[in-house]
């Protein structure tokens, strides 16, 4: 988590963030998050006000450089996916494109952008409730990613929770 510790210290006394030092935070956040998952596109994304929909904030793609910040998805269109971050910590999806509760994306945004594996956690609030999700999705290959790994994420996502 070399990124993010970084930052941590080189922020370590300050209350609030600048739009600019979040975003340098988020940069750290999905490089940390391909170096600790071998990933080739992470990403952060929050929630609206009402938890119908979550958008793209920041996005790394270590392949082709492709943006997906900005990319919105909502629960209208992917309700499977919405209840499974709503009830858990995360989403191990290691073939993505076949998992019960990721395959909905298969038509509007894995087609799209090519993504066969998925592991996702969720970020929740002081009551539980889901704000931000840390995803990390492969292109090339099928990943075997397990708890450990996504246990690598929940501790990248204990050092950043409180800043967002």
């Amino acid at each position: 988590m070399k990124y993010i510790n970084d930052l941590l210290e080189k922020f370590a006394n300050k209350e609030s963030f600048s739009p600019a030092e979040k975003a340098e935070i988020l940069r750290a956040v999905c490089l940390d998050s391909a170096a600790l998952s071998g990933a080739d596109l992470t990403s952060f994304w929050q929630y609206d006000t009402d938890q119908q929909a979550i958008t793209c904030v920041h996005s790394y793609d270590r392949l082709s450089l492709r943006d997906v910040t900005g990319v919105v998805l909502t629960a209208e269109k992917y309700p499977a996916y919405f209840r499974a971050i709503c009830e858990d910590s995360g989403i191990i999806a290691n073939d993505a494109v076949s998992y019960r509760v990721t395959k909905e994306f298969n038509n509007g945004y894995f087609d799209e952008y090519g993504i066969v594996s998925l592991m996702d956690f969720i970020i929740r609030d002081d009551q539980g409730d889901p704000k931000a999700i840390i995803c990390c999705e492969n292109r090339e290959t099928i990943m075997g990613w397990d708890m450990q790994a996504l246990n690598k994420l929940r501790a990248l996502a204990t050092l950043v929770q409180f800043h967002f």
